[in-house]
């Protein structure tokens, strides 16, 4: 049997017609150039795209142009349910891995990243990341890698873990600057876009979107143009600048009818229905709504349908059609406790009490808030648990990270050691004084800069000594208020402060310097932290010399973290009235002079155990600034000692610090 009929049954039998939709009568002769199914591909039109597709299937072509086609037929399942987009995909996967040729294999790991991104769309998220990992781990193709890649960061990001979801989508637009690939890069750079929208950076976001509207433009591809329209539309919704809004929410409407694209027209009817609820304009909000149902329903978008369910129900409410509200916001509870969707449940229960209070039926009102705050516990104590497994995560990342790098060090010691050797041997005698001479240099060089390297790796050392601690009281102290506090806003706003905390700590450590600015931020931001767990005993004073550029003074990072850890843990223990943890940054000469004073019990009055706690910070500062003096051939010393008040009795501690005057420009 020839190859094309063995390929067709396939399709008809294992692909297409097992799930419905096409028939032999669809697979006509005419002839397709691979070209023009190229062309379309670019264009992101996948409703012209799929017919065609199957016209030059049917022709005898090579095995490498038939193996291109399967993966774009795959692509067409961007459009529709994507459960039938993970069916139908792994129909044509079947057949891939079926074709001998090795060259076509990339098309199968190029569908395999595509079949993750179809378990996503329909809520699939651990198939779809393990899928993802699998085709990184074949590693048979850079496309599919970015594909895989740039999925897993969407997810994470769908999943509110946005560490993960970070790291991935920069390890993404890394990978699709290397390949060069201008639609590769205009993907990655959405995915931080939406980040960023996500971290409430907008400014940014509407700057990155207008840039990517333009090149999705360039690129002639209308299905990037819509999807760039409904996403600058909904930044400006955010920025509160709602013509805007409703111009490109519009623009995106037609050019999705156009594409006859249901997914993205359910996603810009959705948004714009949304907004037309919180202008008030409930009218107009009604009509959008149940049009989006019916395509968001089509299309198999279970989140865009719970929402457009409970937008078009609240915008019932505004009209005081209660029964037409209660009926709509029932459903969108009913689907989900289906998916077991905490967030989407708690609206829900919300908008009911609304109701319910509406009507005057205010013993029903008061159950539904009840429900309401049980589940709103349950999403602080989720939000707790994925804190801690994205630090677990991040800790990870980096030892992994740190691991590669010390074998690419040593495997590049290694050649450059094989190289010397080859060019010794091939030296000849006349020259052995002189080659003596140069190996003499070389080695002294060598020797110098090893010293200093192994200066600088043991300072890191220090540091990431100091960083599980910081992570660890900075936890503490997210764990503790979450603990104590039920307004889900409130303790989201600690857990974003505290992971934007933690990325400046691991970026900082790995600096040799930082502005004082930054520093002084960072400081700012963990003994702020502080005070909210230990009930505001005490209180942070932080002043800074008028003649001091803190933007310009650079110095080490991290340096007195060690002797604030101690004032806040041990300072005030038995202390009855409010503590105070004062520091100061000045000018001395040519000296920057850091203080920091307590007003606790003080060296003398702490326990033993306390004793050996200050004994370790003082160790690790005291092989800090020895190993500081010899990279910066500078002065660098502190000393720590007992306040004395006016009576001879001791007040608290004072830790100076005596660093040398480091500008940006000289560091």
């Amino acid at each position: 049997m020839k190859f094309s009929a063995v390929l067709i049954s396939w399709l008809l039998v294992v692909g297409f017609n097992a799930h419905g939709g096409i028939s032999q009568g669809d697979l006509v002769g005419a002839s397709v150039s691979i070209d023009s199914l190229r062309l379309l591909r670019e264009q992101g039109d996948y409703a012209a795209l799929r017919p065609l597709c199957l016209q030059y299937l049917n022709s005898l072509v090579a095995a490498e142009n038939k193996a291109e086609v399967l993966y774009f037929m795959a692509l067409t399942y961007q459009i529709g349910d994507a459960s039938e987009g993970v069916l139908k995909t792994d129909s044509i996967i079947q057949l891939l891995n079926g074709m001998p040729e090795a060259s076509v294999q990339k098309w199968a790991s190029r569908s395999r990243a595509l079949q993750a991104s179809y378990h996503r769309r329909a809520g699939q998220m651990d198939e779809s990341i393990k899928l993802c990992e699998e085709v990184i781990e074949d590693n048979k193709d850079s496309i599919a890698n970015f594909m895989a890649i740039r999925n897993i960061s969407i997810t994470y990001r769908q999943l509110d873990k946005y560490d993960s979801a970070l790291s991935y989508a920069f390890e993404a637009e890394s990978l699709a600057n290397l390949l060069g690939d201008k639609f590769r890069i205009h993907q990655a750079t959405q995915n931080l876009v939406n980040l960023f929208s996500i971290l409430g950076e907008y400014d940014k976001v509407i700057e990155g979107e207008i840039r990517l509207l333009k090149i999705a433009t360039s690129l002639g591809n209308l299905s990037l143009v819509v999807t760039d329209q409904i996403n600058l539309g909904s930044s400006y919704g955010t920025q509160n600048k709602p013509d805007s809004a409703i111009f490109y929410f519009n623009k995106a409407i037609a050019g999705a009818r156009e594409l006859g694209d249901i997914g993205s027209l359910s996603m810009a009817l959705h948004n714009l229905g949304g907004l037309y609820k919180e202008l008030h304009r409930y009218n107009e909000a009604i009509a959008v709504l149940n049009e989006t149902l019916k395509y968001s329903k089509e299309a198999g978008q279970v989140p865009v349908t719970i929402r457009s369910l409970n937008f078009l129900a609240e915008a019932y409410l505004g009209v005081k059609s209660y029964g037409n509200a209660e009926k709509y916001t029932k459903e969108a509870l009913m689907m989900a406790k289906e998916r077991s969707m905490t967030f989407d449940m708690v609206l829900n229960y919300d908008l009911l009490s609304k109701i319910f209070e509406a009507r005057g039926e205010l013993k029903r009102a008061i159950e539904q808030l009840k429900i309401k705050h049980q589940l709103e516990d349950s999403l602080v104590n989720s939000a707790k648990f994925r804190a801690i497994e994205e630090i677990e995560t991040k800790y990870e990342n980096d030892r992994k990270n740190e691991e590669i790098r010390n074998l690419k060090q040593q495997t590049e010691i290694q050649m450059l050691q094989i190289q010397q050797q080859r060019l010794f041997l091939g030296l000849s005698i006349v020259l052995a004084l002189f080659v003596a001479a140069v190996i003499y240099f070389v080695y002294r060089q060598r020797a110098l800069k090893a010293q200093t390297n192994e200066l600088i790796t043991r300072q890191k050392l220090l540091r990431a000594q100091i960083n599980p601690h910081f992570f660890f009281n900075a936890l503490t102290t997210i764990q503790s208020h979450l603990h104590r506090e039920r307004d889900i806003e409130a303790s989201s706003e600690y857990l974003v402060g505290f992971s934007k905390l933690m990325r400046n700590t691991l970026e900082f450590s790995i600096e040799e310097l930082i502005s004082l600015e930054e520093e002084i931020e960072m400081v700012s931001a963990y003994m702020q932290l502080q005070e909210v767990r230990n009930n505001h005993k005490f209180e942070t004073s932080i002043t800074v010399g008028e003649e001091i550029d803190a933007s310009e003074l650079m110095l080490p990072p991290m340096l007195t973290q060690p002797f604030l850890e101690n004032a806040v843990e041990h300072a005030f223990k038995n202390r009855q009235s409010k503590g105070l943890v004062a520091i100061n940054y000045t000018v001395d000469g040519s000296r920057l002079m850091i203080t920091i004073e307590d007003n606790g019990e003080g060296i003398a009055g702490d326990s033993e155990q306390n004793k050996n706690h200050k004994s370790r910070a003082t160790g690790i500062t005291e092989e800090r600034t020895r190993l500081l003096m010899k990279t910066l051939k500078q002065e660098v010393s502190f000393s720590v000692d007992n306040k004395m008040n006016d009576e001879g009795k001791i007040s608290g501690v004072r830790v100076k610090f005596r660093l040398p005057l480091l500008l940006s420009d000289d560091a």
